[in-house]
C-alpha cells in the first residue's frame, strides 16, 4: 500500500485535470451554415455546438493581428482564420505556441523555469515563473482566450494562483483555495467559454470550488471523497464542451461522472487500485469526448475505453518508472500515447497520426524537473509508487 504525503498529493496532481487543447483544423475549407465546433480536452474531451453566432475580420486562411475573435464565416485563432468547422473554443493547456500540438516542456523547481521546447519551430522558450521552495504546482491553461496556454502556478501557502498572461505579458493574482485545507487545483473550463476556469477540489468536504472565467461566478459543488482516495479526473465526458466533475476511485476501479450537459450521473468500472493503475483519461479517437483510460506501470500497457463505440484499445507503452504525459504532440486532433522516462530524461511519443515514434531528451531527473503534462498523471507514478 502506498503513503501519500499531502503536500506531495498536491503536486503530483499538479492542476492538470480538465485543461483544455486544440484540435487542430484538418483544412481550411469553408464552412456550411450549419456549423460544428469541436473541442479537444486531455485529461478532458471534447464537445461540440451545433449552431453559434460570430463576426467576420478577415479572410480564410489569412493572419490577422486581432487575436481570437468570433466570425460569421471563419475563427480568428492564433493570428489565423479557420473555417467554423474546426473552431478551437477550449481552453489550451500545453500548447504554448498555439500551433494546435503539445509542446514538450518541463518545469525545475529549483530555479523556477519553464523549459518549452515549442512544436512550431523547435524553437526553445525559457521563462522563470514560479517558486519550487514554496512549493508551487504548475497549473498552465488558456485563462485569457488566445488559443495559446498561459504560465501559471498555484501557490498553496497562500492559496493565489500567479498567472502569466500571454496575450500581453501582463500578470493575474487571484487568491482561490487553501493549501492548509489540502486542496488540489483542478483548472479547466467548466462554464464553456473557451477560457481555463480556476478551480480547486477540497478532499477534506469533497467539494468542487469552481470560479467561472465567463461571469465570475462561484459554483461550489460535492462531488467524491478524499476519505476514499478519490482522484479528481475533470474531462468533457458527454461532449457539451465543458468539463465535468468526475473522480477515479481506487478502490473499486470505478468513475464517477457528474454530466454537465443534463446533470446525469455516469459510472464505469475502469482500472485497478490494487494494480497501482493510474488514470489517464483523454480523447483518444477523436470524437471530442473523453475517453476514460488507464496506464498499467506493471505491464507498461494502455487500457483505453473509446467513448466512440465503447470498443477497448490495449497499447503497450513504456516501463516501470515512467511517468505518463499524454497528449496531442501530432495536432491530429487525438491524445497521442506518451510517456517521460525520468532516468534518461527522454519523451517517448506514440503518434495516432501515423504510429510514428517520437524520442526527444528534454528535462533532468536529477533537478527534479516536472514534465508538463495535460494529466495529474504525470506526478502520480514515479520510481516504483506514488509520490
Amino acid at each position: 500500500m502506498f503513503i501519500v504525503s499531502k503536500v506531495r498529493f498536491s503536486l503530483f496532481l499538479s492542476g492538470f485535470f480538465g485543461l483544455f487543447l486544440f484540435m487542430a483544423p484538418s483544412s481550411f475549407a469553408q464552412s456550411s451554415t450549419n456549423y460544428r465546433i469541436w473541442t479537444d480536452v486531455i485529461g478532458g474531451g471534447g464537445g461540440e455546438s451545433s449552431s453559434a453566432s460570430y463576426q467576420s475580420f478577415s479572410t480564410l486562411g489569412q493572419p490577422s493581428p486581432l487575436g481570437p475573435s468570433n466570425s460569421s464565416a471563419y475563427y480568428n485563432y492564433a493570428g489565423f482564420i479557420y473555417s467554423l468547422d474546426w473552431i478551437p473554443i477550449s481552453a489550451h493547456l500545453v500548447d504554448f505556441d498555439g500551433d494546435g500540438k503539445t509542446d514538450i516542456a518541463v518545469w525545475r523547481p529549483g530555479d523556477g523555469v519553464w523549459y518549452i521546447r515549442n512544436s512550431r519551430d523547435g524553437s526553445v522558450t525559457t521563462i522563470p515563473w514560479g517558486s519550487g521552495s514554496l512549493i508551487d504546482i504548475p497549473v498552465p491553461g488558456d485563462y485569457d482566450g488566445d488559443g495559446k496556454a498561459d504560465l501559471a502556478v498555484w501557490r498553496p501557502g497562500d492559496g493565489v494562483w500567479y498567472i502569466l498572461r500571454s496575450t500581453d505579458g501582463g500578470v493575474t493574482t487571484t487568491p482561490w483555495g487553501l493549501g492548509s485545507l489540502d486542496d488540489i487545483p483542478v483548472p479547466g473550463d467548466y462554464d464553456g467559454d473557451g477560457k481555463t476556469d480556476l478551480a480547486v477540489w477540497r478532499p477534506g468536504d469533497g467539494v468542487w470550488y469552481i470560479r467561472n472565467s465567463g461571469d465570475g461566478s462561484v459554483i461550489a459543488r460535492g462531488w467524491g471523497t478524499g476519505s476514499l482516495n478519490d482522484v479528481p479526473v475533470p474531462g468533457d465526458f458527454d461532449g457539451d464542451g465543458k468539463a465535468d466533475l468526475a473522480v477515479w476511485r481506487p478502490g473499486d476501479g470505478v468513475w464517477y461522472i457528474r454530466n454537465s450537459r443534463d446533470d446525469s450521473i455516469t459510472l464505469i468500472p475502469w482500472g485497478s487500485g490494487s494494480l497501482n493503475d493510474i488514470p489517464v483519461p483523454g480523447d483518444y479517437d477523436g470524437d471530442g469526448k473523453t475517453d476514460i483510460a488507464v496506464w498499467r506501470p506493471g505491464d507498461g500497457v494502455w487500457y483505453i475505453r473509446r467513448s466512440r463505440d465503447q470498443v477497448v484499445t490495449t497499447q503497450a507503452w513504456g516501463t516501470l518508472g515512467d511517468i505518463p504525459v499524454p497528449g496531442d504532440y501530432d495536432g491530429d486532433g487525438k491524445t497521442d500515447i506518451a510517456v517521460w522516462r525520468p532516468g534518461d530524461g527522454t519523451w517517448y511519443i506514440f503518434g495516432s497520426l501515423n504510429g510514428t515514434v517520437t524520442t526527444r531528451p528534454w528535462g533532468s531527473d536529477a533537478l527534479k524537473d516536472i514534465p508538463i503534462s495535460a494529466n495529474p498523471a504525470s506526478y502520480m507514478y514515479r520510481e516504483g509508487g506514488l509520490y
